[in-house]
């Protein structure tokens, strides 16, 4: 047999019983706060349950990987201080281009899903 321990601490009760050891000491401390040893846990208190998400649209081939190769010659050194940076700026957009494709394709794939998880745009958040 067993029996349940009622302890006062702080002039509030809490029940620890040793079949309860799969309780987690946030409950323990939600019925010490809640002054009553007998509570029985609530099912409402969970979150509300929202519908299931649609699965994702099925991936696609990522875009082609941007050629990157500099046509330039083995030694830098000879080259201008503007050319170089007309090189960067160059591989830098190409860069830039390669990630932009590769996030819409990403948001078009789980468009769908976002839609149902934010909340819609007013006119003024769209702006």
């Amino acid at each position: 047999l067993i029996f349940p321990s009622v302890f006062s601490i702080a002039e509030r009760k809490v029940r620890l019983d040793s079949q309860q050891d799969d309780k987690s000491l946030y409950v323990l401390c939600r019925r010490w706060v809640a002054n009553d040893p007998e509570a029985i846990e609530e099912k409402s208190r969970q979150l509300p349950m929202h519908p299931a998400l649609p699965p994702p649209e099925p991936a696609c081939s990522p875009p082609p990987e941007p050629d990157l190769s500099s046509p330039t010659p083995e030694d830098p050194s000879n080259l201008t201080h503007k050319e170089l940076l007309s090189q960067h700026k160059r591989r830098f957009e190409k860069i830039r281009d390669f990630e932009s494709s590769k996030r819409r394709i990403r948001h078009k794939r789980f468009a769908t899903r976002l839609a149902m998880l934010l909340p819609p745009q007013t006119s003024s958040q769209e702006s």
